[in-house]
């Protein structure tokens, strides 16, 4: 119902012909499904049934990450190309730690990298069959948004993944990250500079932290977003709809 913007900083489209279509495909349906509940708020038609199923992982190819403690730091984020975007409201970040001598690496699990300089970027190409195992690798999990009417529609997929594979995450508080996250047990939220690089500095010090809200984070996949439990789920909405 609203167009992706442009660029960061660029509100999206709000086009009448876009409510207008997607309120009409609403009206005829006879179940809806949405992943999470932000989404579920911007569907006017309050009468229909509506399920939240926030988009299911395979857990089997998720290996726990270790957390072993080292002297540097292995920050990640994993995306489409097009939405690098939102990893542009973090250069500051990455380039006042690199100036301080911050011992960190960045890995963009992705198609292309995002246009910062420096030698701290890692480009990962994506390939369905190893995400998994290459999100364990890390120890921290990013997940800056803009808080927009696109943003706060989007599912909260890489937050489910960095859950899945056992690492702590950061993320800004919109959207679906806020029904993901549990602040200060399997992540953190940061809104402006300055907490990002705190939070980032306080999950380096302590490999512990780390790994016990990696193991919370893990736990709550488990429960939460395996794809064994969703099977089921979506067998008993289907059966509503048979006669």
């Amino acid at each position: 119902m609203y167009g992706k913007p442009k660029g960061l900083g660029y509100p999206p489209s709000k086009a009448k012909w876009r409510i207008k279509r997607f309120n009409k495909m609403v009206n005829f349906t006879n179940i809806i499904v949405v992943a999470s509940v932000s989404l579920r708020n911007m569907i006017s038609n309050k009468q229909k049934k509506i399920y939240t199923l926030p988009t299911p992982v395979d857990l089997s190819k998720y290996p726990k990450a270790k957390h072993l403690k080292k002297n540097y730091l292995i920050l990640g984020w994993i995306g489409l190309g097009k939405n690098l975007m939102y990893l542009q409201i973090l250069r500051e970040v990455f380039y006042e730690l690199k100036e301080n001598n911050f011992p960190f690496k960045l890995r963009i699990i992705s198609n292309s990298l995002p246009d910062f300089k420096g030698n701290f970027l890692k480009l990962i190409e994506w390939n369905k069959e190893n995400e998994g195992v290459e999100l364990s690798k890390l120890d921290i999990g990013l997940a800056p948004l803009n808080n927009d009417l696109w943003a706060i529609g989007k599912g909260g997929y890489k937050c489910i993944q960095y859950a899945a594979a056992g690492i702590p995450c950061i993320a800004s508080p919109v959207g679906a990250s806020l029904e993901i996250i549990q602040e200060g047990k399997t992540g953190f939220f940061a809104k402006n500079k300055n907490e990002w690089i705190n939070l980032i500095h306080k999950l380096f010090e302590d490999a512990n932290l780390r790994r016990e809200m990696g193991e919370s984070a893990r736990n709550r996949a488990e429960k939460l977003y395996d794809i064994d439990i969703y099977l089921q789920k979506y067998k008993k909405i289907i059966e509503e709809l048979l006669p």
